[in-house]
This record gives C-alpha cells, sequence and structure tokens, in this order.
C-alpha cells in the first residue's frame, strides 16, 4: 500500500526505498553519521513493514557501519546478531557475504584474529560462488590490513595488489602493507603513495574518505612526507573521536594517527596528547589488538618527547602492549616493543652493581639472599634496588619481574626482555 513521506505525499513502498539508499549515498561521510543511523532504522522499519527483507538487510548494515565508526559496540553487537539471524533465515549468498565481514571484524576487535581470518576466508567463498568481482576484492582489502597486526603470509598476495584498479580506496588498502614488506615492495608502495597524495585535495567527503586519508596520512609519516603529514592532520582532526572501523576492515581510533602525525612533525606535546585519548578510545570498545598499538604508539612519542618521566611511563606502556601483543600473536607488534624496551634497558644508566642486584631480584631472591650472595649488608642491597627500579620505571619487585628474564652475555650477567 501507498506510504506517506513527511505526512504530505503518498509514495510507493519501492519509490521510498529507492529514496532512502538515494539520501544514504548523500549522507555517506563522517559528517552524517547520526543520519546514517537514522536511515537504516526507517529502512528496517519500512521492510518489516512492507515485507522487503533486503530493505531490513541494508538497514543492519548501514547500522553496523555506523555503530563501528562510532565505536559504539553495544549497538554494534545488537546490529550483528540481528543480521546474523536474518541471514540465516533468509539463505541468500549476499546476506551470508555481509553477515561473515561483520562476524570477522567483531572477531578482530575481540583480538581472535584467528576467527577473523576465518570468517573473512568463509566471507571470500561465497564471493566466489556469487562471481562477484567487488565481493571477491574485499576480501584483499580485509587482509592487507589483517595481516599488518599478525605479520602472517599470505601467498601471491603483493603479485594480487599489483592487478587491483588504481583507484584511491585500492591504493589505500594496499600502501600500508606494501611499505612494510621492505624493498621489494618499495616501488610498488611508492608509486601508490604518489596516487594517493596527487588524489588527496579532490577526494570527495563520501563514505571512503576517511579510509583513504587515514592511510594516505600513515604512508605519510613512515615516508617522511612533512607536507602531505600535515596536510592529513589537518583534515583528519575535526573526527579525533571517531574509529577508522568497519566490515573492510580496522584501522582503530582516528587519533593514534593524530598522533603519530603529530609525532612525524614534532610536535610531541600534540602526538601524546592524542595517543593518550587514542588508549583510552581503544579501551572503552575493548579492543586489545588497537589499545596495544595504541600504546606502542604512546610509548614511542614518549620517548621522543623525552619529558621528566617520560621514559619510566613509556617502558610501563610498552610492556603492556608487548604482553598482550604476545598474547595475540601479534608479531610485527610484539618486535616494535621488544625493541623499543631494549632500546630503553639500554639507555638505562644502571651501575656495574646495580645491575648485579636488579638481576637477583629479577630472579625472585629476597633482598637477605641478596646480599649473603654478594656480601653485602641488606641495607646496601634495599638501596641498589631502589635506585634499580626506579631507573626502570618498575613500581615494585613484581614488575621487575614480569618485564625481565635473565640471560647471559660474554660480558657477563644482564638483564633480558622475556
Amino acid at each position: 500500500m501507498p506510504l506517506e513521506v513527511g505526512g504530505l505525499l503518498p509514495f510507493h513502498p519501492a519509490a521510498v526505498l529507492d529514496a532512502l539508499h538515494a539520501m544514504k549515498e548523500a549522507v555517506a561521510g563522517p559528517d552524517y553519521i547520526a543520519e546514517q543511523l537514522a536511515l537504516g532504522t526507517r529502512m528496517i522499519d519500512l521492510g518489516a513493514r512492507e515485507g522487503r527483507p533486503d530493505a531490513v538487510l541494508w538497514g543492519r548494515i548501514w547500522r553496523i557501519e555506523a555503530s563501528l565508526l562510532l565505536g559504539a559496540m553495544p549497538a554494534f553487537q545488537r546490529e550483528l546478531i540481528a543480521l546474523e539471524e536474518l541471514a540465516d533465515w533468509l539463505g541468500w549468498p549476499v546476506a551470508r557475504w555481509h553477515a561473515a565481514r561483520a562476524q570477522a571484524v567483531a572477531a578482530w576487535l575481540a583480538g581472535d584474529l584467528g576467527a577473523a581470518t576465518r570468517h573473512i576466508g568463509h566471507a571470500h567463498t561465497i564471493a566466489l560462488q556469487m562471481q562477484d568481482m567487488s565481493a571477491y576484492w574485499q576480501y584483499y582489502a580485509f587482509m592487507t590490513l589483517l595481516l599488518r597486526r599478525t605479520g602472517d603470509d599470505l601467498p601471491g598476495l603483493q603479485e594480487t595488489l599489483t592487478g587491483v584498479d588504481h583507484v584511491p580506496i585500492a591504493d589505500a588498502f594496499a600502501v600500508g602493507y606494501l611499505l612494510e614488506q621492505g624493498p621489494a615492495a618499495g616501488d610498488a608502495a611508492l608509486a601508490r603513495f604518489d596516487r594517493l597524495r596527487e588524489a588527496l585535495p579532490d577526494l570527495p567527503r563520501d563514505g571512503l574518505w576517511l579510509p583513504v586519508v587515514v592511510s594516505t596520512g600513515e604512508a605519510a609519516a613512515l615516508v617522511g612526507d612533512l607536507r602531505v603529514a600535515e596536510a592529513c592532520l589537518r583534515e583528519l582532526t575535526p573526527y579525533a573521536g571517531l574509529h577508522v572501523n568497519s566490515v573492510s576492515g580496522c584501522y582503530g581510533a582516528v587519533s593514534r594517527l593524530l598522533g603519530v602525525l603529530a609525532g612525524a612533525l614534532g610536535r610531541h606535546d600534540e602526538a601524546v596528547a592524542h595517543l593518550e585519548a587514542a588508549e583510552t578510545m581503544e579501551r572503552r570498545v575493548a579492543s586489545p589488538p588497537e589499545l596495544s598499538l595504541a600504546r606502542i604508539e604512546l610509548a614511542s612519542a614518549l620517548v621522543a618527547r623525552g619529558a621528566p618521566g617520560d621514559r619510566a611511563r613509556a617502558g610501563r606502556v610498552a610492556s603492556a602492549a608487548v604482553d598482550s601483543a604476545r598474547r595475540l600473536g601479534l608479531r610485527p607488534l610484539l618486535r616494535r616493543g621488544e625493541d623499543l624496551l631494549a632500546g630503553l634497558d639500554r639507555d638505562v644508566a644502571l651501575t656495574a652493581r646495580e645491575r648485579e642486584v636488579a638481576t637477583l631480584a629479577a630472579e625472585g631472591r629476597s633482598n637477605r639472599e641478596i646480599a649473603e650472595r654478594l656480601t653485602l649488608s641488606e641495607r646496601t642491597v634495599e638501596t641498589h634496588v631502589r635506585n634499580a627500579l626506579a631507573k626502570l620505571g618498575c613500581a615494585n619487585r613484581t614488575q621487575l619481574a614480569a618485564r625481565f628474564s635473565v640471560g647471559t652475555e660474554e660480558n657477563g650477567t644482564v638483564l633480558r626482555r622475556r
């Protein structure tokens, strides 16, 4: 039956659906997230009333994407459950494809990257069955971001990326991955960055704008293009409260990128402030992988700033990130964290005796045991332990033991990172 829009004119439901799709395209960018949520709700209501499950499907997808941008995880989880139920009921390949992608990003944000890989692999299988090339390429978009977290390999991925059309969103997903592959992929990475840099001023502010600008800024920081880094910092600052997460993959909080860009520009106080905000945002959405990344960037920014107390705090923040990265299997992040902590350790000016006492304390020995072994008074041992804890940024012996294990080198006993 006809519907009334705005209480003024009657329209056929199909015409209303077409209008809602057109309105969604008009408000697809990051400035209109509230409108996207409202349009999703209208699609769901209309579809349920008129027996149009395709409209309900689109409404759920729109609300999932908007919720991810906002970091509204309870809303995202509700929509995901509804989408899973709808896909099971319909049995349509396209509905199952959308559900599998949403399940993949949910697993990623929860820290189960193995499950994320399985879900996106299932989505890819469905895309192949549908013979939908746009759905097919979505798998590689997701995997380029996921592999940057896990450090795993996908045979033929670099070759596949070279065959993707040279459009900004394709370059955006590929550039960071290629830059991290080393010299062999350097030319391809720089070519994609050059295209992104040239496209940046004229990008339409649509649903693809945010991931493209984030990727361009990240690449600019990696290659040292400060002009582009400053332009991206300026463009992204109004969106500091958003997350660049979607069913196409996760970049995490915009504030993390703002911190990286500010740091590349030497604005260290600004960098630390943005990265502190990113850490808070990732804790709020309960995303262990993105929280670990934000913490490594924050630790790096603290070291770069070098204000009083920054190095000790950097050690604590990086240690938390390393522990999480090890548990989650985030190998590239684990290497970054261990290198950062090793650098902090090398720079700590422990005396030979402080190092010797700290080594024994890290083994769990009491002050009396250390004193007997080294023929020192317990008071002297206590002083050495206190000095070592202060220099290493540890609050107590438990933190000391958690941060270090004991190893040996040719020149004597030293503390080594686990």
